[in-house]
This record gives structure tokens, sequence and C-alpha cells, in this order.
């Protein structure tokens, strides 16, 4: 187990699906009762998830990709997504490398196509990312820039992009993936490329800079692993604590929840942190959710586990935003991160036809519900 964890943490990227199955624990049930199966209307229905969501304070959301967003081949993917979600995020399309592919030279081509087309569908766009140990462009990771050089471009950078998205943005996920995973671990943060050790305050920096663009955008730290209760949701909450009493300013938690049908955090454990982190006056985002599910799929077991989770954001006002890292099998990462064979994973409520899964129904049945309790 350490030794899976101190991969991913050198790695600096979310756990693959074998790490996953070491990291959340086995779980033989899911603790929530399946609504889809006593609402025929709801199968029968063309109801939207957004349509579904609006009598309620949740965003629905979904991961959208530049490229297969404007591949005329699959009008599906855009159609799909414009009708079901009212939030989103770009996949990738935001994060450093695009963004600023050379030192000083920003290039928005890709964040600002998937902005306007979110603009267009009148979808709520949720920024992604401004800092990470990943996915960074080799000018920024090889030469070993010394410190006071960093904290330039750190702050460079930040605030160029934010400015750029003023009044667009929603939120900003602000740092991604800093705390540690390893347990055992007695410091906070893991290594990642060029930020730390080189950097020791670079996450606390990360926000000043944010806070100082100048901009309305919730400021968000987004992270895997520490959904429910263990070492490292105890990290990320004093985490937050000690940015609050350093005054650093920071509204919310982003909970990634990239889990497996047989491996998650319990809802009663997400429900305790996410309880903890409001009494912190922080805001939960559910961002980047989807449930492995490799052949044979129980798809009544990840409904479950999609609706169990739906129905614990709606229970709490400041868990605002719901949304999966993508929407359709057809396109997810899971297709190919440490993925030799090629294994299905299927994670998410829309197949590879675009056809409404369980899922998606149960989703839709849990926000009815929530519709028609009010």
């Amino acid at each position: 187990l350490v030794l899976l964890l101190l991969l991913a943490m050198v790695a600096g990227r979310p756990l693959s699906v074998q790490e996953i199955k070491s990291f959340y624990p086995f779980q033989k049930e899911v603790p929530h009762t399946l609504r889809y199966r006593s609402m025929p209307d709801i199968v029968a229905s063309n109801a939207t998830l957004r349509e579904a969501a609006a009598h309620t304070h949740l965003y629905m959301g979904a991961a959208s990709n530049f490229y297969t967003l404007h591949n005329s081949s699959e009008p599906q993917y855009k159609a799909t997504y414009t009708a079901q979600y009212s939030l989103t995020t770009a996949e990738n399309g935001c994060k450093w490398s695009p963004t600023e592919p050379a030192q000083s030279s920003f290039n928005y081509t890709q964040c600002d196509s998937v902005y306007a087309d979110a603009a267009a569908a009148n979808i709520t766009f949720r920024g992604h990312n401004l800092c990470w140990g990943a996915h960074n462009p080799d000018w920024l990771t090889r030469p070993h820039f010394p410190l006071d050089t960093l904290k330039q471009l750190l702050q460079g950078h930040v605030q160029a992009v934010m400015r750029h998205y003023r009044g667009q943005a929603y939120c900003w996920d602000v740092v991604n993936e800093a705390v540690t995973d390893n347990a055992t671990d007695p410091g906070l943060f893991k290594p990642a490329d060029p930020w730390f050790p080189a950097y020791q305050d670079y996450v606390y920096d990360a926000f000043h800079f944010a806070a100082d663009a100048g901009t309305s955008a919730v400021l968000f730290y987004n992270d895997y692993g520490g959904e429910g209760m263990n070492t490292k949701s105890d990290k990320i909450f004093h985490l937050m604590q000690t940015m609050q009493q350093k005054g650093i300013p920071v509204g919310g938690v982003g909970f990634q929840l990239h889990v497996h049908v047989d491996y998650f955090p319990s809802f009663d454990d997400v429900e305790k942190n996410m309880i903890r982190l409001g009494q912190l006056g922080l805001k939960v985002h559910i961002t980047e959710l989807d449930v492995a599910c490799p052949p044979p799929c129980d798809e009544d077991k990840q409904a479950a586990v999609y609706g169990g989770y739906l129905a614990l954001c709606l229970k709490h006002s400041h868990c605002e935003s719901f949304e999966t890292w993508g929407f359709t099998d057809r396109h997810t990462w899971l297709s190919s991160f440490n993925n030799p064979h090629h294994i299905d994973m299927k994670p998410l409520p829309f197949d590879n036809n675009y056809q409404k899964k369980k899922a998606f129904f149960e989703m839709l049945a849990v926000l009815t519900a929530a519709k028609n309790s009010n």
C-alpha cells in the first residue's frame, strides 16, 4: 500500500484503478436505495439533468474536451453536453501547458473556445487549474529556476489567466493535488515539479496571487483521496485552517472522487468531511467524479454510488456543484491511463453510444425527488 501511494505521490497525478483499490475501502454494498426503479416516468421521459437540478441549489456539471467539442463527425458530444449540464470545466484546455506554452507567451485558444461554447449554452464555467505539479510545459520544469524566478513565474501565470477570464469564470482551482498521499509522511505537501520542495510556500503564495488578481472568482483547492475521513483529508483540513489563520483567501475545496464501483469512500465519511469544511465557511464541489465499473459491470451498484453522492450533496447547501469528469464512456481518461489492455471501465452516465445508463436515470430520479420535496 505504501509503495502504491508513494508512486502516486512522485508521479503527481490521480490514482490508477489498481491504486484506487488500495486507497479506498472495499464496499460490498452501497447504502443507497435506487429511486429510478420506482419512478418509471423518469426512465420514459426526456427530462435533462440540468432541468431537474434547476429547482435545487446545485450545478450539474461535466468536464468537456476542446477537441471533441469541435469534432464535426461526432455531433452527439456537444449536443448531449449542452442539453444535460449547467456547469463545465475544460478537461485540459486551461492548464499551464496550453495557456502558457512558452515563457510569458500566452495562448488561450483552447480555454477561450470551451468558455465560448459554455457561454453560448448558458453553462457556468469552472476554471481548472492554475498551479499543479503535473502536465507543465518543459520550459517550466527543465531549467530548475531559482526561487525568486519561480515566484515571479507563478504570480505572472496565475494573475494573467485569472484576469483574462475576469467576470467569466465562476471559480478557479488555484492549486491542484498538492497534499501528500503518504500517510506516514510528517509533512504536508508532496513533490511537485517545479514547485515543491524548491518553493516551500508555493500553495500559500498561489492563493495570494489569485486573490490579488482582482476578480470575483471563488478560489478552490482541488484534490483526490481526501474526500472521506482519513489522514489525507485531515491534512487538507489542516491546510484550510492554516490558510485561514494566515489570512490567505480560500473559498472552497474540490472533492475529485475518481472511484471504483467496489472501492470508494463511504457516504458517511464524505458527509463528515463535507460538514467540517462547511463549518470553516468553505464551499465544497464534487469536481471530477467517475465510477470505474470494469466488466462484468454491475450498473445498479454504479448507479447507487452516483445517486448516493448526489443525494449527499443535495443535503448540504455549501455543496454547490456536482461534476463528472466527462459524461460518456466513449471519452474517458480511464481508457488509456494505466490501462494497457484497454479495458472498458464504463465510468460515466452515458455509454459509448450516448445512451443513458442507469447512473443517469438514478441521478435524474434523485434530483426529481429533491424538487418534489421542496
